[in-house]
């Protein structure tokens, strides 16, 4: 059996994960980092996982779209790695198991291979998506991936990722919403509802990007049970 560790942006994807596969997680087999979108948080993490036993590690969440043809809940399984200033990063062969996979076992979920661009800002705006596409070549954006991937690749350690969009490239990022996360990972209730008092015009987009996420939350829920055990078991 190997030893899976998962790291994420926030808290809520790490208990999504434990929710789609309880018995990784109880049998001591799976643990989740939460880094908040902090390069040296994710290259702890990784640190971390990798002291635990950690073989395998999985860059699990959400993702924003750069690619108009991505539509929210589109699995991500990224081939090559991005960030601004630094070499490309190939992901290596249990991509390729992984999109087997999940092409045969998830179905009718679009699934992603392109390109997968990390960010140490959240790229919130409509315009500064199709800016990051543009230049970068990029299918969507996260925080976390190319400094998972990195450490992954120091360490000698398995990667993968395995993200969905959230947020589609044609919609915006609430700027409440991005300033309301907390640096464990975790929605901060107070600071959102203050960011809404005082920008009530974000209120429409939070509720899309809700239901947005709902449908990234399903299919990270389904791609997940149905492929950490077969990472598990390689």
């Amino acid at each position: 059996m190997t030893r899976l560790g998962l790291v994420t942006g926030l808290a809520l994807e790490c208990r999504l994960a434990e929710r789609a596969v309880p018995a990784l997680f109880q049998q001591n087999q799976m643990s989740a980092i939460p880094v908040a979108g902090q390069a040296e948080a994710a290259r702890e993490a990784v640190r971390r996982l990798a002291k635990d036993g950690a073989e395998v590690i999985v860059s699990f969440g959400f993702a924003g779209g750069l690619a108009h043809d991505l539509p929210a809940g589109t699995l991500l399984l990224p081939k090559t790695l991005r960030c601004a200033g630094r070499d490309d990063i190939s992901v290596d062969h249990q991509a390729e198991m992984a999109e087997g996979a999940v092409g045969l076992l998830v179905g009718a979920t679009p699934l992603s291979r392109g390109a997968l661009l990390t960010v140490e800002a959240p790229v919130a705006t409509v315009a500064d998506k199709r800016q990051a596409q543009k230049r970068f070549e990029a299918v969507a954006v996260d925080m976390e991936s190319y400094w998972v991937a990195e450490a992954c690749r120091g360490a000698g350690l398995g990667f993968l990722a395995l993200r969905a969009v959230s947020d589609p490239a044609q919609r915006a990022l609430p700027a409440s919403a991005a300033r309301a996360m907390g640096p464990d990972g975790n929605l901060q209730i107070g600071r959102l509802l203050g960011g809404l008092l005082s920008r009530p015009g974000d209120i429409p987009e939070l509720v899309r990007l809700g239901l947005d996420s709902r449908k990234a939350s399903a299919a990270l829920g389904r791609a997940a049970a149905l492929l950490l055990p077969l990472l598990g078991r390689r």
